[in-house]
């Protein structure tokens, strides 16, 4: 029986991906860095300081890695509450969920104060019981380890649980966690045969509804 459901964040609820190419190079800039974050797009904060420091040193007494990277992560969290795009059935989903007395979980790739911010722009915080960001795991997805820390985190079972995701490495990581996925592709790749792993594929979350859930509990 279904208790718990798990939303990943980035691109499913929220779209980030243009702040982060124009901040980064923002933020890079103003120590006299430039950059291509095409090249950076699927590496933690950490990593993409690390990845640019290794690709062209530069003078650590004008700007430390650490600085840098703290730099990047309080400007997206400004900007998460300003700018942020929430994609249009986030609140009906939201609401679908709360109706059926099921609880709610975010698991992210972001770091803790990006999931809040957010959150906050999405108003959604009513909705949601637990989350856990990918700055507390060792491996990257499609390891499992984030999934099955996120049921942990719940005190709940693989199967008391269905995860919502949009890429085939995060796809991967839920049924590798022994749990049900729905994905929703991105357009572009959504005739991949490879999607086929997960429980149920859907265009969009808005799509999600009674049926749906039915042919998964």
């Amino acid at each position: 029986m279904i208790k718990w459901v798990i939303f990943d964040m980035d691109w499913l609820l929220i779209d980030s991906e243009p702040l982060w190419h124009i901040w980064e190079i923002k933020v890079f800039k103003k120590y006299w860095i430039e950059i291509d974050p095409t090249q950076t797009m699927w590496l933690k904060i950490n990593e993409i300081v690390e990845y640019w420091y290794n690709k062209m040193p530069w003078d650590l007494w004008a700007i430390t890695k650490e600085k840098l990277w703290e730099d990047l992560l309080q400007t997206m969290s400004q900007l998460f509450l300003t700018d942020l795009i929430e994609k249009s059935w986030v609140k009906y989903i939201m609401k679908f969920f709360k109706k059926k007395w099921l609880k709610i979980a975010i698991n992210s790739a972001s770091h803790y104060i990006l999931i809040d911010s957010a959150i906050e722009k999405m108003g959604i915080w009513e909705y949601i019981e637990v989350i856990h960001s990918g700055q507390d795991e060792e491996f990257w997805k499609p390891h499992p380890g984030w999934y099955i820390t996120t049921c942990k985190k719940m005190w709940l079972l693989p199967s008391e649980v269905i995860a919502f995701e949009d890429s085939l490495n995060w796809v991967i990581s839920v049924k590798s966690a022994k749990i049900r996925c729905i994905c929703i592709p991105d357009k572009n790749d959504y005739s991949n045969s490879k999607f086929a792993i997960a429980d149920i594929k859907l265009n969009s979350l808005d799509d999600f509804n009674e049926d749906t859930l039915s042919k998964l509990n």
